[in-house]
Order: C-alpha cells, then structure tokens, then sequence
C-alpha cells in the first residue's frame, strides 16, 4: 500500500506542467504563413516543461524546427548555441533548473535523454559540444527559509536522425542525481493536431491513439 501511493504521487509531480499553446503541422510548415508569429512567439508555442517538483528538478523544452529557423533569419537573428541546423538531424533547445543546490545537478552528462517519435521508436539525444562544456549559473532565490541558491543550466541536444514534427512525439528525461527509491524521469510531450476538411471546413482530425502516448511514467 505504502508503495502504491507512493508510485501514484510520482506519477502526480512527473505529469505537471503550465498550461500550453495546442500545436498543429501549420506550426512546423516552413511555407505556412503564422500571422502574428515571430521567432520569440514561435518558441513559446513550442515549449513544453514537466518537474520533479518534491525533488526540485524543472525542465522546458522546444524543437529547433525549420520554421523557426527561417523565422530567425526574417529577423536577422543568430541561431543560438548552433552554426546552422543540421538538416539530417533534428534538434532541441533545453534548460534545467534544480533547487538543489549544487551546480553538477544541471549538467547535462548527467542528464541521458532520448526522443519518442509518433511510430514509438525512440532516438537518442546528444548534447552538443559547446553544451557540455557550459558552466551552470545561479541565482539567489528568496524562499520563506531565507535567500537560496538555486542553479540552471541550458543546452542544446540532437537526434542522429531526423525526427518528423508533423506528427507527435515526446521526449523522455532521466536526471541522475535523484538518488531516491524510484528511478525518476520527466516526460513532456508534443501532440500535434492534423487537419482534414469536414464540410467543407478545416478542422483538426481527431487522434484515437493520443492517450496511449500520453500515458505518465508507471514504473520503477
């Protein structure tokens, strides 16, 4: 029983997240044209952000899309932490945050990740060069106890294979400097609504499998 509720309260703190902007293939389509949308507004629709919050890890993450690029350079903006994107590989900008305060908890060696793509094949992340050679920065928090250090970090990481954003996917974390009972993960996702014509008005097709891919981590 003890176990039990404890598994369902990490179940609880690995699934939480702010609300998020629902994403459609318009958002990935280098051609479409997203009124309103600029290379700022654009990340913000795509990031997504889960917690371990009892053991003080936070996470957010955005895909480094072709769209976004392009975006990027309407603007005559650099692409940050890259020299260009790989257009064989797909990428991800992600920061960590932990208010556990030591700094080797953000860094990303010790952070193994992989992406879940929408066939369920999984791809693992690499961290990229310069990503693994950042220094973590910190910042003092006020907290009811008094002053914090907290620490952060942000990198980018790469898929050996392009992943297809049209459709859904996910991204799977494992921090290891948890070193409670469970084996803890954070898991966010990116569901992607397709459009069909339904008399004749475009409407998001209804996606019968999104529920088996948004399942929270269940084991140990």
């Amino acid at each position: 029983m003890k176990y039990s509720i404890l598994i369902l309260f990490v179940v609880l703190i690995t699934s939480c997240s702010t609300k998020q902007v629902n994403l459609t293939t318009e958002h990935f389509d280098k051609n479409s044209n997203l009124e309103g949308y600029d290379s700022q507004k654009l990340a913000e629709t795509y990031t997504r952000d889960g917690s371990l919050g009892v053991a003080g890890y936070y996470v957010k993450a955005y895909p480094i899309s072709e769209k976004y690029v392009d975006l990027l350079k309407k603007e005559n903006l650099p692409l940050v932490g890259m020299e260009s994107l790989d257009p064989n590989k797909s990428c991800f900008f992600v920061s960590l945050h932990t208010k556990v305060d030591k700094e080797d908890h953000v860094l990303f060696q010790d952070w193994p990740s992989k992406i879940i793509d929408f066939n369920k094949e999984e791809h693992l992340l690499t961290w990229t060069k310069s990503t693994l050679e950042k220094h973590p920065h910190s910042k003092i928090i006020p907290s009811y106890h008094g002053p914090k250090e907290e620490w952060f970090n942000k990198g980018i990481g790469c898929t050996d294979k392009k992943i297809d954003f049209s459709k859904s996917f996910s991204m799977v974390l494992e921090p290891q400097g948890v070193t409670w009972l469970l084996r803890y993960r954070i898991t966010l996702f990116w569901e992607i609504g397709q459009y069909e014509m339904i008399d004749g008005k475009k409407m998001i097709k209804e996606d019968p499998d999104k529920k088996k891919r948004t399942q929270p981590y269940r084991g140990w």
